[in-house]
């Protein structure tokens, strides 16, 4: 299912070759981008979500919304580990992996 409101965060995965999206229907999807096909979604977050970011390894997805709340997630089967709320500064992720 494709975003309903517009993709606001884009992010490749060098390792397992998905294509994450953020958007504003406070959604983050998987997508196999050879096909187009969805893979997996992570919902659940209260506000515009706007950053993604991958651990090193690929195993945690991290998504920020808006509102402040910060997300972590098993990138394989969308269970999410951890929630918590920051200021909403803090949940802009920087992919730092070359």
């Amino acid at each position: 299912d494709a975003h309903s409101e517009p993709a606001s965060a884009l992010l490749f995965s060098r390792k397992e070759l998905l294509l994450f999206s953020g958007g504003n229907d406070r959604r983050v999807v998987a997508w196999n981008p050879a096909d187009g096909n969805k893979v997996r979604e992570y919902a659940g977050h209260g506000d515009f979500v706007f950053s993604i970011a991958l651990s090193p390894d690929e195993s945690l997805l991290a998504t920020g919304d808006w509102a402040g709340e910060l997300r972590i997630w098993k990138t394989a089967t969308g269970e999410l580990v951890k929630a918590f709320n920051t200021t909403p500064a803090l949940t802009v992720a920087q992919d730092q992996n070359p």
